[in-house]
């Protein structure tokens, strides 16, 4: 839809005082929702540590020194941790000091700066028995000592969060439509801070995993309830503002989150502060309606009718605007329920060799980009520099994105844009370990590339999508296809456990080598921009793309052969 068309609707108040206090009430709920989706970046941040016997013995020296009335050196912590910690050397050949072993000395010796360490050539090395770790912010690894020989633990506890994430993306939909939007939001939410309160409580690992699920599970469906409520409430030309709203209130959390947690370095209160936020949810239960949308399809009409009729009164219009939009709303309902049934149309789908390799091209891509923000997103607090800074910047990424997304999206197309953004990011995370060698304010600045670039991809293959399959098939295909995100995001904590563990190559390339992959698939694949949403298995067949399909596989015959079938297919001249 073109600007100009948009200011018409506008004018005609298909966007009026209820739709403006809907966008503010959908963007007010999706601020903090980032607070429990990020958790992981205060709830298992994991400080500089070392053996805690280490600690010990250089306190003990530096008060005996002390005593003496010996003068402390200037680099006398840097000669002791030298005596006691050994080196070791990371994939690409840098050093740095263990952080679970010591060499196995009982006491720091006072003439160490005269000495250095070669009167302790043949000293052992052996494990901590207990972990030290440095400054004041507590977490759930510090408390727990999710180190060393227990650091396998960490991404297991996300990848259990996202594992929640995978589920709720499965029921969410179900549950929406089984109990309405309305109960769903609300019920959701009110679980979301909850289950973050109660984080804060935890006396056990187990019960940590437990809840990490619960928050996981129900904080997908709440976000996915804003989404629906956003875009049955107003007209098909302002579902983007609702995408705007929800999207833009998503990166203004991820900014405010910095600040938050630099106030709480304790992740107890962290959690604690999340959960009663939620407290200032109370009036939506008063101030969120149910979509007239979804009582219809209940046969709720009464009440649909209610709600029309608190619309049309914020929206200053009479009761012919309740009958007019009842009718419509009955007419567009009868219309989406025709045509043989969605399911049998979701499996005709797979009856097309071009369908069937758009569905794999588009769910790979919803995997990699899945994996790929969430190993960005969930990673800040390894890179340089100040870790809230560092989340204050994703958070601008994640803004710009959105910004950019409105436009690259329509000029560009959402093909080329996605090949693009996905391009840049590739290249990006595939430098990253290797500009490490050489500056480490280059590699938080490669790194917030990546995630400016795979916010802007998250945006386009969830326009993307929907417009490159018939309408019966679209709601199912979107669900498919982002369930493969959520596995994508399980994937994630492993990714950053194995380049904390040093293996930072490995990672990077790999990821880059799948993006560009994905890339490549696009190649294949019709650009949607400007064009009609296809509504029969025809159409989406037909839609154009600059690479035909049957170029690379050569095959008009059979291209025309499956046409017929399909054709017949639609017409009943063939059982199903």
């Amino acid at each position: 839809m073109s600007l100009t068309d948009l200011l018409k609707a506008y004018k005609e108040g298909k966007f009026g005082c209820y739709e403006k206090r809907l966008f503010l009430l959908l963007f007010l709920a999706t601020v903090s929702n980032v607070f429990p989706a990020l958790l992981t970046l205060v709830s298992q941040y994991t400080p500089t540590h070392y053996c805690a016997e280490v600690a010990e013995q250089i306190q003990n020296a530096t008060e005996r020194l002390l005593e003496t009335g010996s003068t402390i050196p200037g680099n006398w912590e840097e000669l002791a941790l030298n005596y006691t910690v050994p080196w070791e050397k990371d994939d690409l050949g840098n050093y740095h000091r263990s952080s679970c072993e010591r060499y196995n000395v009982s006491s720091i010796p006072l003439d160490l700066a005269n000495t250095g360490t070669s009167m302790a050539d043949n000293r052992s090395i052996i494990s901590c028995d207990s972990i030290f770790f440095e400054g004041n912010a507590t977490s759930m690894t510090t408390e727990f000592q999710l180190v060393c020989d227990n650091d396998w633990k960490k991404p297991l506890y996300t990848a259990v969060y996202m594992v929640g994430n995978f589920i709720g993306g499965f029921t969410g939909g179900i549950v929406s439509d089984r109990f309405g939007r309305r109960f769903t939001f609300l019920s959701f939410t009110a679980l979301q801070f909850a289950v973050a309160f109660f984080l804060g409580f935890v006396s056990s690992e187990i019960a940590y995993a437990i809840l990490m699920f619960c928050g996981g599970f129900g904080g997908l469906i709440n976000y996915m309830a804003a989404t629906i409520i956003g875009y049955e409430f107003v007209a098909p030309q302002f579902r983007f503002v609702m995408y705007f709203a929800i999207g833009s209130a998503f990166a203004v959390g991820y900014m405010l989150l910095a600040p938050i947690m630099f106030i709480f370095q304790d992740w107890r209160w962290y959690m604690r502060f999340t959960g009663l936020v939620g407290l200032l949810y109370i009036p939506y239960y008063w101030l969120i309606d149910e979509t007239p949308l979804w009582l219809l399809a209940k046969g709720r009409n009464e009440e649909a009718k209610k709600v029309l009729k608190k619309v049309a009164k914020m929206n200053g219009k009479d009761d012919s605007y309740v009958t007019e939009e009842l009718e419509n709303l009955i007419k567009n309902r009868i219309a989406s329920t025709s045509g043989g049934g969605s399911f049998r149309t979701f499996v005709k789908v797979f009856k097309s060799h071009v369908l069937v390799y758009r569905i794999f091209a588009i769910c790979f891509s919803w995997c990699i980009v899945g994996m790929t923000y969430y190993a960005i997103a969930l990673n800040t607090n390894s890179l340089s520099g100040s870790r809230f800074m560092n989340v204050f910047y994703a958070g601008l990424m994640e803004a710009a994105s959105i910004m950019i997304f409105f436009i690259t999206s329509e000029w560009f197309g959402r093909r080329n844009s996605y090949m693009a953004s996905m391009f840049c990011c590739a290249m990006s995370l595939g430098i990253t370990p290797f500009i490490a060698l050489w500056s480490d304010t280059a590699v938080v600045f490669a790194t917030m590339v990546s995630k400016l670039m795979v916010g802007l991809a998250f945006g386009i293959v969830y326009i993307y999508t929907g417009e490159l399959f018939p309408t019966e098939a679209r709601q199912s295909m979107a669900g498919l296809a982002s369930s493969f995100a959520r596995f994508g995001s399980i994937l994630s904590p492993f990714l950053i456990h194995s380049g904390e563990n040093g293996d930072t190559v490995a990672p990077s390339v790999g990821m880059a080598g799948a993006i560009i992959f994905s890339v490549l698939l696009y190649m294949f694949l019709p650009e949607t921009a400007k064009q009609e949403l296809p509504e029969t298995i025809h159409d989406a067949i037909h839609l154009k793309g600059k690479i035909k399909w049957t170029q690379c596989v050569g095959q008009n015959s059979n291209k025309n052969k499956e046409e017929n079938m399909v054709e017949k297919e639609e017409n009943g001249d063939e059982k199903f």
